[in-house]
């Protein structure tokens, strides 16, 4: 999706949980914040808590629950999940961050960040779809997806402008694993 650099904005729906129960956790002092949910609700916690010295805690409940996969925490195991989290070895994991047009604030992502295609995918897979159609809500949103457009884009990594070009899909990635075991992104 394209948002008009006009407008200032947060760039999180307005109804996704996770991010309020986060503040809320970290402004109580606790050492960890446990988030169930999937991807969405995962970065938006992740979002309030990136650089504070407090461990996120992951129970995957998900469709895709990517970053779970990539961390090699099992799905469809609270218990599994919630082990893992009390275990006490918490692991550093980076995270992405990007800037994006009409958007208030930076946003942090903890698997991928997209633009066009990618976008377009994500958002065409809303939760009452995948709700309905599961891992497959991703596979029908992409086929009509298909029929957008190219769209300009102009990056900027390090310091350097590379020529704008006319693009479906820009993916930036931390970690790459995706259903089903595929890795796009090593």
């Amino acid at each position: 999706a394209v948002r008009s650099p006009r407008a200032s904005r947060p760039c999180a729906p307005a109804r996704a949980p996770g991010g309020g129960e986060a503040v809320a956790a970290l402004r109580s002092g606790g050492g960890g914040v446990w988030a169930g949910g999937g991807d969405g609700t995962i970065r938006l916690v992740a979002q309030v808590l990136a650089g504070s010295c407090t461990a996120l805690g992951l129970v995957p409940s998900g469709t895709g629950n990517l970053l779970a996969r990539n961390l090699s925490i099992g799905l469809n195991d609270p218990a599994g999940a919630t082990r893992i989290a009390l275990s006490g070895k918490n692991r550093a994991v980076d995270v992405g961050r990007v800037f994006i047009a009409g958007c208030a604030q930076e946003q942090v992502f903890m698997v991928m960040a997209g633009v066009g295609f990618d976008a377009a995918v994500m958002a065409g897979a809303p939760h009452e779809l995948k709700c309905r159609l599961g891992p497959l809500a991703y596979f029908v949103s992409g086929v009509r997806a298909l029929r957008g457009p190219r769209a300009p884009i102009a990056l900027a990594v390090d310091g350097r402008i590379a020529p704008p070009h006319q693009v479906r899909p820009v993916v930036v990635g931390r970690c790459g694993q995706l259903l089903a075991g595929r890795v796009w992104l090593p």
